[in-house]
């Protein structure tokens, strides 16, 4: 990514705090809690006396006024052409002010970063053009007043760390198990659907694929942990890139040394990807089989592994940077937020809101597996802007497992349900040995991916459509559109009415879900 430096000017503050953190190491002070750049959890943090892990450090500025109007015309010049072309294209057609170019695509100032790094027991995660800020990783909390020194330091606050919901106990649900081979396949048109064509078909999906309809020309970033890649629905599916953000690399199995003791690797992961996009005649199809995806990895399939949000943060900036349409993110977090706390505001959040606002991307989520606790939905399930699924049995019915609203705000949560009981999956323990190559499972991580898959339809067809003209195409035609709730939110999706939305002339909403819906 692009980085541009400081003039030497800068570093002096270095040198004059790195006398300060002497003093401040040698004396065995304890850091203070009263500096007006901490945040409340930094504080609670602190007050508990054991403030170490990541924290989040955000800056005044990106830095423009120590560059000449060359320098800057220069920089702006060198963001601008590396924009992906399928960045430019969806932000000219499907953001309200068609942006070409804004503050939240130049790079985080490099000699901000800098500085930062050098201060000792200080390690750099990740970085957020959108939110002017990066992660790092503390040995002692100490540090934290000197780096509230710093000028240029904006804020400090933690990043929070999540808890993945627990899968769903199999003797609750439908037993995971291996679907024989047989010849009863359903056939429509010239697909083979196999067993997974009574998920498709309750929500219509059969019927844009008779069209030609196939997501074709529309890019999908799906956020999970890892991927089996050599699964038979999944090789053929067109992957464009993929990252692990929790190694740092660019391979996104689960052989890696941060799944080290996994008892289930790939699982999560191979199975949504082949939820939304799967290709394999005769057994499987998803709805956007014809898409082209990128994978990010943004957890550990550790289960006792937290979940940091700037893995998630890191991913969506990447994938809008890679020109993707569609988010699906089957990802349900419960940890660090009470019931209180969801009212669509934290970081997580808030990025989705930025994907979806400025960016032109609509972003599909999960809204959780938590209604036997009444925990309400999950991050991001409760993001503003986001269309958060919920999960039904095949005949329509609300699952027992599927999260209900309201959000402490008052919004109604799901927006919309898909099927996410029972579902025909990728098994994630394929090899070419057995001929187990697919299961069932159930979960809003389920119904999520099959929504995700309708939204590529949708953009295929109707390129010039805006995420708030997603929304509505999908939540005015849903099964019970004219009596919404927080159990079924606007209903069971219904793709062929959807595709089939005129988009009023002049909408009174700009950007996100609608003003109607809210």
């Amino acid at each position: 990514s692009l980085v541009y430096m400081a003039p030497v000017m800068q570093r002096q503050e270095v040198v004059l705090l790195g006398f300060s953190l002497f003093i401040l190491l040698w004396v065995g002070c304890c850091v203070g809690n009263d500096s007006v750049k901490f945040s409340d959890s930094v504080r609670d943090c602190v007050a508990e006396q054991g403030c170490t892990g990541r924290f989040w450090i955000y800056f005044t500025d990106k830095g423009h006024h120590l560059l000449s109007p060359d320098e800057l015309q220069d920089l702006k010049t060198s963001i601008y052409d590396s924009i992906h072309p399928n960045s430019h294209k969806r932000r000219t057609k499907r953001t309200s002010e068609e942006v070409a170019l804004d503050e939240k695509d130049f790079p985080v100032f490099a000699a901000y970063i800098e500085q930062i790094s050098l201060l000792p027991g200080v390690r750099h995660s990740k970085t957020s053009k959108w939110l002017n800020s990066i992660s790092v990783t503390l040995e002692n909390d100490r540090i934290l007043d000197i780096i509230a020194e710093f000028s240029f330091v904006k804020e400090i606050d933690v990043v929070r760390r999540y808890k993945r919901s627990p899968y769903l106990p199999t003797q609750k649900i439908v037993e995971v198990k291996s679907l024989e081979n047989t010849m009863n396949y359903q056939y429509d048109g010239d697909l083979h659907y196999g067993e997974s064509y009574e998920q498709l078909e309750v929500l219509g999906v059969p019927s844009l694929h008779l069209e030609g309809l196939t997501g074709h020309g529309v890019v999908v970033l799906i956020l999970d942990s890892g991927f089996n890649l050599e699964h038979p629905a999944i090789r053929s599916m067109d992957i464009a890139n993929q990252h692990d953000f929790v190694s740092d690399d660019d391979d996104v199995s689960d052989q890696n040394s941060d799944e080290i003791g996994s008892s289930d690797p790939e699982k999560h992961g191979t199975a949504t990807l082949s939820t939304v996009g799967g290709i394999d005649d005769g057994k499987h199809y998803g709805p956007a089989f014809g898409a082209t995806f990128l994978l990010g990895k943004t957890e550990s399939m550790l289960i006792e592994d937290p979940i940091e949000e700037d893995y998630f943060i890191a991913a969506v900036e990447w994938g809008e940077e890679l020109g993707t349409d569609v988010i699906t993110a089957s990802l349900g977090y419960q940890d660090w937020y009470s019931y209180n706390d969801k009212d669509g505001s934290s970081l997580i959040d808030r990025t989705i809101d930025i994907a979806v606002e400025d960016r032109g991307i609509v972003v599909v989520v999960s809204v959780g597996n938590e209604h036997t606790h009444n925990l309400g939905p999950g991050v991001p399930g409760d993001a503003l802007r986001a269309l958060s699924i919920g999960a039904t049995y095949l005949d329509g019915d609300i699952t027992y497992f599927s999260s209900q609203g309201p959000t402490i705000d008052g919004r109604y949560k799901p927006e919309l349900s898909a099927p996410g009981y029972s579902i025909h999956v990728a098994n994630w323990n394929w090899d070419a040995a057995t001929e187990e190559d697919y299961v069932t499972m159930s979960g809003t991580s389920f119904s999520c991916p099959l929504a995700a898959g309708v939204v590529a339809l949708l953009l295929e067809s109707h390129p010039e459509w805006r995420p708030n003209d997603v929304h509505s195409a999908l939540m005015t035609t849903a099964s019970q559109a004219s009596n919404p709730d927080n159990v079924y939110g606007w209903g069971v999706i219904n793709a062929t009415a959807a595709n089939n939305y005129q988009v009023p002339s002049n909408p009174s909403h700009e950007h996100g879900v609608c003003d109607d819906f809210e």
